[in-house]
C-alpha cells in the first residue's frame, strides 16, 4: 500500500507540473529564467466586410470561407476573410457553413454580392408604359398620325460576364391612333400601329458598397417592322375628301429598316437567381415604307413615316439559369 501510495503522488505531482506548463504559471523552467511558451490564441471569426453585410430581405448567394493568415505578426494567427468576395476564379463557394470545414478551421460568412458568378445565362421579362411622338410623311408635314398612349412588352435571352451583358431582344409596342391628317384634313382616327423589334443590347452594371440596387445602363442595334391594324381616319368618310383617299380601314406591313435604343436603370436581386429592375428605355427606328395594298395604287403607291420615336418606363425580372 506504500508503495502504491507513493506512485499516485508522484503521478499527481507530475500532472499538476505540466498543467502550470500550458498555464504559463510558475514552474522548474520558470524559477531558472526562462520565459513560458506563450499559449495560441483562439482563432477568433472575422467580422464581415461591409459588403458581405446583409441586404435587407436577400438570402445569400453563397458562403465564402476564412483562411488563417499566411503572415502573423507577433504571436498566434488569427482568421482573416478573403480580400472578395464569392467570384468565378476563387472556387470559395459553399453550399453552407458546415460545407467549408475542407477549407480551414475558421469558419465561414454569408456572400450577398456573388450574383455575378452565378448562373451567367438569364431570361428577361419585362414590359411597360410607352409614348410615341407623332410621325410624319416624308416630306409632307400635312400627313401625320398622332398617338394615345401605349404599352411594350419585352422577352431578352442574355449572357453575364464580370459587369457587362449581352443579350438579344424581342419587342412588341402597340399604340392606338388618336388623330390623323392628310390633305389638308386632321381628324380623329380608329385602329392602331403595331411596333415589333428584335434587338441586340450590351448593357454595363454598376456594383454600389452602400446598397443592393445596381444601376445600369446600355445601347442596342437592331432591326424593326410597323404593322397598321384597321387604321380608318374620319375624313375617309368625309364626301369632300378627294377620291384617292381609302374607303375602307387600312391593313398594311412595312419593311424592316434599323433601329437604335438606349436604356437606363437599376437592378436589385430578390435572390439568388432573380433579380427585379426598373428604368426608362428610348427606342428610334429609321424612316418605314408601307408598300403592300392599299399604298401599292396610282394615287397612292406608298406610304413613308419618318421612324418610330418611342419613351418608355419600364419595370421586369430577369431569371438566371
Amino acid at each position: 500500500m506504500v508503495r502504491k501510495g507513493a506512485a499516485l503522488r508522484r503521478v499527481f505531482a507530475l500532472a499538476g507540473l505540466n498543467l502550470a506548463g500550458l498555464l504559463g504559471v510558475s514552474s522548474t523552467a520558470e524559477a531558472q529564467g526562462f520565459e513560458p511558451i506563450p499559449s495560441l490564441a483562439t482563432p477568433s471569426a472575422a467580422v464581415p466586410m461591409e459588403f458581405d453585410a446583409a441586404p435587407s430581405g436577400i438570402a445569400p448567394v453563397g458562403y465564402v470561407a476564412h483562411h488563417r493568415a499566411t503572415h502573423c505578426d507577433g504571436g498566434a494567427c488569427g482568421c482573416v476573410a478573403p480580400s472578395t468576395c464569392v467570384t468565378c476564379e476563387s472556387g470559395a463557394l459553399c453550399d453552407s457553413c458546415g460545407s467549408c470545414g475542407g477549407q480551414g478551421d475558421c469558419g465561414c460568412e454569408p456572400c450577398y454580392s456573388g450574383w455575378r458568378c452565378a448562373d451567367p445565362w438569364y431570361i428577361g421579362f419585362s414590359g411597360g408604359w410607352a409614348h410615341r411622338d407623332t410621325v410624319f410623311e416624308e416630306g409632307d408635314p400635312t400627313t401625320f398620325l398622332v398617338f394615345e398612349e401605349g404599352f411594350a412588352v419585352n422577352l431578352a435571352l442574355g449572357y453575364r460576364f464580370d459587369l457587362f451583358r449581352i443579350e438579344a431582344e424581342y419587342s412588341f409596342m402597340n399604340h392606338e391612333v388618336e388623330r390623323a391628317g392628310s390633305g389638308g384634313f386632321d381628324t380623329g382616327s380608329t385602329g392602331n400601329v403595331n411596333v415589333r423589334a428584335l434587338m441586340f443590347n450590351l448593357y454595363h452594371d454598376v456594383d454600389l458598397s452602400f446598397t443592393a440596387w445596381r444601376p445600369y445602363f446600355g445601347a442596342g442595334l437592331g432591326l424593326f417592322q410597323s404593322e397598321l391594324n384597321s387604321l380608318y381616319p374620319d375624313f375617309f368618310a368625309d364626301p369632300a375628301a378627294p377620291a384617292g383617299f381609302a374607303t375602307s380601314p387600312i391593313n398594311s406591313t412595312s419593311d424592316m429598316p434599323f433601329a437604335y435604343q438606349f436604356r437606363a436603370g437599376a437592378s436589385l436581386p430578390l435572390s439568388d437567381r432573380t433579380e427585379f429592375f426598373s428604368g426608362y428605355r428610348y427606342f428610334k427606328g429609321e424612316t418605314l415604307t408601307f408598300a403592300s395594298a392599299p399604298f401599292a395604287s396610282a394615287a397612292a403607291p406608298t406610304f413613308q413615316p419618318d421612324g418610330a420615336e418611342v419613351h418608355s418606363a419600364e419595370f421586369g425580372l430577369r431569371v438566371s439559369f
